[in-house]
């Protein structure tokens, strides 16, 4: 009887691990088309290679304005930001350089879109891209095409991490590249999302949706914004073309927190959607050993099933975003791909509190963002 049920839920994670993967293969990217826009980068703090990636503009006829921002004149990021300006503005690119004042708001990304909307053209795009992403070559036209249908709102880019050293760079690259929730996959399953570390929203539907105002205490603001965009009457679409994200240097602590971090705002936002991660991202660590555990035909078949259909995922997830790794690194990705997606959710579960952007945090209900006071 174990054996069976065991087989049973091996046969649903592999079911929908399969409908994920043919699904992302029949995808196309959209036919490019360009859309004036305004390309901003919203920056904290000094990081390796900042001037560069942010001088660096995509192959794209849309000729996007850019603005950099940063939430105070003594913030690190700025000689990077300068020098991005600097160069860009000797290509002919008009750019711009803001210090935006979040004030209280904890999230200080999400209060300078804010701003940034508020200088964007109804018949603009504007596209947000982090600090960390490598725009080099990626298709911009591709992100924005959809956008040209008046019922789609948002367009999003599923990130991929790339050039990782340690441990915890490799760690958080096979969970966002080589598992289900690689979001390349993930996007087939739950379309109706957005992603926020590149994204595109139509100035004009945004500011029907209410803007971005009210998100400076939202950790989750990209889930937020696909919310409102719906409720405005309005879609949002994947447009599958992965973008390079460039972190480097993380340790498992750093990476289990962010990853925690995702999941508490999920628990605080769609709590229903929490318990997909033990019966469905992270099945394969409890299918295996209960299989076994359970022997006989049945039990052997549903461990059999759940672990081929994970190294699939990961082969799928790794093929889809154009990471590179042989036949000897596949079983790191799978370990810890299942790794971070337990300890994530142990930490999701365990407290509501989370250390971001050095400060402690409580989420509250539908993912509002509280300032924690600390004990002296």
């Amino acid at each position: 009887m174990i054996g069976a049920l065991l087989l049973a839920w091996a046969v649903i994670v592999a079911a929908t691990s399969g409908v994920a993967i043919a699904r992302r293969a029949r995808r196309r990217p959209p036919t490019p088309a360009p859309l004036p826009c305004l390309l901003v980068r919203p920056c904290a703090g000094a990081e390796p290679g900042l001037a560069d990636r942010l001088a660096t503009l995509p192959p794209t006829a849309s000729a996007p304005r850019v603005g950099f921002s940063v939430a105070s004149a003594d913030d690190a990021a700025l000689p990077a930001l300068r020098e991005a300006a600097a160069r860009l503005a000797a290509a002919g690119v008009a750019v711009e350089i803001r210090v935006i004042d979040p004030g209280d708001a904890p999230n200080r990304k999400a209060a300078q879109l804010v701003a940034w909307l508020a200088d964007a053209r109804d018949d603009e795009a504007l596209v947000c891209a982090d600090s960390d992403v490598d725009l080099a070559d990626f298709p911009l036209d591709s992100l924005l095409a959809p956008l040209h249908d008046v019922g789609c709102g948002a367009t999003w880019a599923p990130p991929a991490e790339h050039g990782g050293r340690t441990p915890g760079d490799h760690a958080s690259a096979a969970f966002l590249g080589a598992s289900l929730h690689s979001f390349t996959l993930l996007a087939t399953l739950d379309p109706a999302g957005l992603v926020g570390k590149l994204f595109a929203v139509r100035a004009r539907a945004m500011r029907v949706a209410g803007g971005f105002a009210g998100l400076g205490d939202c950790l989750g603001e990209d889930m937020e914004i696909a919310r409102r965009l719906r409720v405005a009457g309005y879609h949002t679409t994947p447009c599958f073309a992965p973008v390079r994200a460039l972190p480097v240097d993380r340790t498992l602590s750093a990476v289990t927190a962010r990853f925690g971090r995702w999941l508490a705002v999920i628990r605080a936002q769609r709590p229903a959607l929490l318990l997909s991660y033990p019966l469905l991202f992270g099945a394969t660590t409890l299918l295996v050993p209960l299989g076994a555990l359970a022997g006989g035909v049945a039990g052997w078949s549903a461990a059999g099933l759940a672990l081929g259909a994970r190294v699939a995922v990961a082969v799928a997830g790794r093929r889809f975003n154009r990471v590179a790794g042989g036949l000897a690194t596949l079983p790191r990705d799978v370990f810890a791909g299942e790794w971070v997606t337990w300890a994530a959710l142990g930490r999701a579960l365990a407290s509501r509190d989370v250390e971001w952007r050095g400060r402690r945090l409580r989420i509250g209900p539908g993912g509002r963002l509280q300032v924690v006071q600390e004990r002296s």
